[in-house]
C-alpha cells in the first residue's frame, strides 16, 4: 500500500509541475505581450486567451513543442480560467470562450459501442500527431518480416538476443521491458 499512496503523490506532484510550467510560460507570454492576464475586451480579435492560441500552435509548427504538449498547455490555461470565474475572482462581461458538450461513439467489446461525453471549447487546439504511424514514424513489422528477422537472428547473433527478439515479438513488449525480465 505505501509503494501505491508514493507512486499516487508521485504522480500528483508531477501533475502539479505541469500546470506550473503551463502558468509559467503564459505569464511569460502576457509580460512579453504587455497583457494583463485579467484583461478581455469584448472584440475577439483582442482576446488573450485566442492570441496565445496562435502563439502556441506557432511553437508547435516551428518545432519548439509537441503537438500533445501545445494541446496540453492551452487546456491548463483554459482550466486556470475556469477555476478564477468558478471562485468569482473575475466576472467578465461576455464569456472567454465557448464551450459545449459532444458525445462521441467509440467501438468497445464484441461489437459493443460506448457513448463518450467530452467538453469542446472553441480555444481548444487540436493534438496532429499521425494516428496512423507509431513513435518516431516508426510502423509495425509484417508477418514475413518478423520471421526473416528471427531467421537471421538465429542464424547470426547469439542466442540470447534472439531469445529478447522472440520474446519482444510474442508479447509486444518493448526493448527496455524486455531487458528488464528477470
Amino acid at each position: 500500500h505505501l509503494g501505491r499512496a508514493v507512486q499516487l503523490k508521485m504522480s500528483a506532484i508531477a501533475t502539479l509541475h505541469a500546470y506550473a510550467t503551463s502558468l509559467k510560460l503564459y505569464m511569460a507570454f502576457l509580460e512579453k505581450e504587455s497583457v494583463d492576464w485579467w484583461c478581455f475586451p469584448e472584440r475577439r480579435s483582442g482576446n488573450v486567451l485566442l492570441r496565445y492560441r496562435g502563439y502556441l500552435i506557432g511553437l508547435r509548427q516551428d518545432g519548439k513543442l509537441a503537438s500533445s504538449t501545445t494541446k496540453r498547455r492551452m487546456s491548463d490555461i483554459l482550466l486556470f480560467y475556469t477555476w478564477v470565474m468558478n471562485e468569482r475572482l473575475m466576472s467578465p462581461s461576455h464569456a472567454l470562450f465557448e464551450e459545449k458538450t459532444v458525445v462521441r461513439y467509440v467501438e468497445a467489446y464484441a461489437g459493443l459501442k460506448k457513448a463518450l461525453t467530452i467538453k469542446v471549447n472553441s480555444l481548444s487546439i487540436p493534438d496532429v500527431r499521425n494516428r496512423n504511424g507509431f513513435e518516431d514514424g516508426l510502423s509495425p513489422v509484417s508477418k514475413l518480416q518478423k520471421e526473416r528477422i528471427l531467421e537471421v537472428a538465429r542464424s547470426s547473433s547469439s542466442e540470447e538476443l534472439y531469445l529478447m527478439l522472440l520474446v519482444a515479438f510474442s508479447s509486444g513488449l518493448r526493448l527496455g521491458s524486455v531487458c528488464d525480465l528477470k
